[in-house]
């Protein structure tokens, strides 16, 4: 309420230049111009609702007060004119000769009093506000929040959701580590000794901070051994160097696994889109970091890309680097999968991390006590076991596992046996978490976490993010269904509009085959793309541009009769010109008019962009469908200007305001998003709620959150899901 209290001075100023502009209208005296009185008052009161909705969308009441005083401000000069302009054509002080221009002069007064300022102020809440840089620093203020913005989003993303969450943190343990040259192509002669291990203590950011500036290396370990920890590990000291230095680069996390070697994609292109998907940093301000080498890349999982292309990503590192010679890098990868590429990272240096030995292993469960008394007498002896918790991921699993039980309970089985039980006897333990907040059975979570590991693994994706499902995900019938869905949205609007639309016989059989066609055309899309950004400079440069062209070309030719009357005084031209002159007046007025509205707006629109601070599951959508409301109100008021001063009819005005609204993209992927996950429901696979779901796995210590998105808590565990058989299958312990 106090929110929408602050705006009432735009309320105010919306609502009395509509009526200003109706009440100049009704006088007479001046041209009468066909303007129904209903369209007056419903763009006067869909302005007054559009200001109310802004009003309520800003994140604090500072926002709340700068929208709508923005608003207030650039009504006010418009009511000032039509309160003036009305009280001189009451008074009759008006010249008779301009008194046939005031009805225009009203509808430019009604456009930048009433529309323009609700237009200004829908854009404006995409805007938040700024904070200041330190004294030291030589950002500008919106530079300076751009780049916190991102830092907090790599601390919240993959420190506080993954670092601080992981099996591994329960059970930190110091790990070993080994220089290893011998597994990049260096600049300059291998060592004599390509291998060594490093002093005990020693960490990997001392062997990072070791390189200089510029630095690249790459970690490699085996499956569990706490590769991405000690990745993540080096994040956290990285940013809060970052935070407290503004000329550090900013170390950013990214996940390699969705690289596609088959779209012929540079990592730099990679990059920008994933710091749009991931990050929602736009491109414009992506690319200026990149060019300027302001990244400090952190690549996880170089071996969960798809083995065809692996090799090809490694090639495309290297092009990075030579490319963006001081940017640095840090690359994971499992060690099996790196030293079977053919190809090279062309790095400073490499790491590799250890097993834990047995006497690491022993003081793990010295130091944990009475609780892993019954596993620890088992493993002793129990040479499959040992074996099983070399990594700390395993470790970390047996503890959680088996806490609490006896020897006796521990049957002997051979590894692989070994491991498969220790999983399914993981999930158990993990369905059984938290009853007394069990809103799913054990049937639905396991069968609905099988098939979203099976499409995670066989797509190549580690972060799983709902707006990113695709069509691909669904079954032959089902993508059947999903196309028809999408065929008959054209074909029901088609219809609709050929039984309410009073036209010929045979302009109704064209009308539906011109739908007919478009169904088929839409249902034949394989991709959703969800409409991050809404460009309003290029879109509204572009309509603004063209109305001027259209307008100027509109005035000249008026000017050309003008001067053709005068010269050919006797001739047919002098009987049509005034007809002629009059439309082209019309028309050249309503197109001048956009072209100001619209680079007015484009002026009020920032050059400099924002990054939203916050992400929340499936906003990729949401933001998709913010900016579909955003795009209707620009068609409602594009539209409402062009069918006032052309009286072009209400009907077939409202029909193609809705369906370019409907079918732009922004809308349309929605409208793929909401029959993908229809479709997906009633198969049984996903449920409705997906973000409640995923939430509910988290809390079971299956998955963890990223932002909006989603993952494993490991790719072992992925990959124990994806190799059930038949999804749902209840786990025995």
């Amino acid at each position: 309420m106090r929110k929408l209290s602050a705006s009432l001075p735009s309320l105010m100023t919306t609502a009395l230049n509509g009526v200003m502009c109706w009440g100049i209208n009704q006088l007479p005296g001046k041209s009468d111009l066909p303007i129904p009185e209903q369209l007056f008052f419903g763009l006067t009161v869909f302005s007054m609702v559009g200001i109310g909705f802004c009003s309520t969308q800003s994140s604090n009441s500072k926002t709340t007060s700068e929208t709508t005083n923005r608003a207030w401000l650039i009504g006010l000069p418009p009511v000032i004119g039509s309160i003036v302009l009305f009280l001189l054509l009451k008074g009759d002080h008006l010249p008779n000769e301009l008194v046939q221009y005031a009805g225009y002069a009203s509808l430019f007064l009604f456009v930048m009093g009433t529309l323009l300022p609700t237009l200004i102020a829908f854009l404006q809440i995409r805007q938040k506000p700024i904070i200041t840089p330190s004294s030291s620093s030589n950002l500008t203020p919106q530079a300076y929040k751009n780049r916190q913005a991102l830092l907090n989003k790599v601390k919240n993303y993959w420190i506080q959701g993954v670092l601080k969450g992981s099996l591994s943190d329960r059970a930190p343990i110091e790990l070993g580590l080994e220089e290893r040259f011998d597994a990049v192509r260096l600049d300059w002669q291998t060592p004599e000794q390509p291998r060594r291990s490093l002093p005990k203590g020693t960490k990997a950011i001392n062997q990072f901070d070791k390189m200089g500036k510029g630095c690249t290396m790459l970690i490699l370990g085996d499956p569990g051994s706490g590769k991405t920890t000690t990745l993540l590990q080096i994040a956290e000291e990285l940013i809060q160097r970052a935070e407290q230095n503004t000329e550090l680069p900013i170390p950013v996390v990214f996940n390699l696994s969705s690289w596609a070697a088959a779209k012929k994609q540079s990592l730099a292109e990679w990059l920008l889109e994933e710091l749009e998907t991931r990050y929602q940093i736009p491109q414009k301000i992506g690319k200026n970091w990149l060019e300027n080498q302001d990244f400090l890349l952190l690549l996880d999982g170089l071996d969960e890309v798809a083995e065809e292309r692996r090799n090809d990503c490694v090639i495309a590192i290297n092009d990075f680097k030579n490319s963006y010679g001081t940017t640095e890098m840090i690359v994971c990868s499992r060690i099996k999968d790196y030293e079977s590429l053919s190809s090279r990272l062309e790095f400073q240096g490499a790491i590799f991390i250890e097993d834990l030995t047995l006497e690491q292993i022993k003081d793990y469960f010295d130091q944990v006590g009475e609780q892993l008394q019954g596993i620890k007498e088992v493993w002793v002896n129990d040479a499959v076991l040992q074996e099983l918790t070399k990594t700390p991921l395993i470790l970390s699993i047996v503890a959680i596992t088996y806490e609490g039980i006896s020897a006796n309970e521990l049957p002997k089985m051979p590894l692989e046996k070994r491991r498969d039980h220790l999983f399914n006897k993981y999930i158990h333990k993990m369905l059984n978490r938290r009853q007394q907040n069990q809103q799913y059975s054990d049937q639905q979570t396991l069968r609905w976490l099988t098939w979203l590991s099976q499409n995670m693994s066989s797509k190549s994706q580690t972060i799983f993010l709902i707006e990113r499902m695709q069509p691909s995900w669904l079954s032959e019938q089902e993508r059947f269904w999903y196309g028809a869905t999408l065929f008959s949205i054209p074909m029901l609007w088609g219809l609709s509009l050929v039984y309410l639309v009073n036209i010929s016989i045979l302009s109704k059989i064209l009308f539906i085959l011109c739908f007919f066609i478009y169904g088929v055309i839409l249902a034949s899309l394989t991709k959703i793309n969800p409409m991050q950004s809404l460009k309003i400079s290029t879109f509204l440069g572009t309509l603004g541009f063209m109305a001027l062209i259209i307008g100027t070309a509109a005035t000249i030719l008026v000017l050309f009769l003008i001067i053709a009357e005068y010269i050919f005084q006797n001739l047919y031209i002098t009987l049509s010109s005034p007809l002629i002159a009059e439309i082209l007046l019309n028309w050249s007025f309503v197109f001048w008019i956009l072209a100001l509205v619209f680079w007015l707006i484009l002026l009020s629109d920032s050059e400099e962009y924002v990054i939203d601070s916050t992400i929340n599951p499936n906003q990729g959508t949401y933001t998709s469908l913010r900016n579909g409301i955003i795009l209707l109100f620009i068609l409602i008021t594009g539209f409402g200007v062009f069918t006032i001063l052309t009286s072009f009819p209400v009907l077939w005005s409202a029909v193609i305001t809705s369906f370019m609204w409907i079918f732009s993209p922004a809308m349309f992927a929605c409208i793929q998003h909401f029959a993908l996950r229809v479709i997906l429901t009633l198969s049984g696979k996903a449920p409705w709620n997906y973000a409640k779901f995923l939430d509910h796995a988290t809390e079971r210590i299956f998955l963890q959150k990223i932002g909006g998105g989603y993952i494993f808590i490991h790719r072992m565990l992925l990959e124990h899901f994806a190799s059930k058989t038949q999804p749902g299958l209840a786990v025995h312990p």
